[in-house]
């Protein structure tokens, strides 16, 4: 059996580490991204699917956020993605709630 367990006190957080969910999540898109980017079919796993249009060009513009990079695949028409799960889109509502 496989678990995750967490443990933090914020110790971390308040040292200015990027430790947070969306730090986390923010360079797993960004992998994902990449590798949509190095295959002619795109990328996808467990999590994720993201398939470029031919007509994208392949040097692939760079983000500074999650949310920046989420926002860009979420409505870029050239790029199809799908995400199986909703933890993303939990995570980018209450950040865009709290700021």
């Amino acid at each position: 059996m496989n678990r995750l367990i967490l443990i933090g006190n914020g110790f971390d957080l308040s040292l200015g580490l990027r430790t947070g969910y969306k730090d986390f999540l923010y360079s797993y898109l960004e992998e994902c991204f990449d590798e949509s980017f190095r295959h002619e079919n795109g990328y996808q796993d467990k999590l994720i699917e993201i398939k470029p249009s031919k007509e994208l060009p392949r040097l692939r513009p760079r983000h500074n956020s999650f949310d920046e990079l989420y926002s860009y695949i979420k409505h870029e028409e050239l790029i199809e993605c799908k995400f199986k799960f909703e933890l993303l889109d939990e995570i980018h509502e209450n950040s865009m709630l709290n700021g």
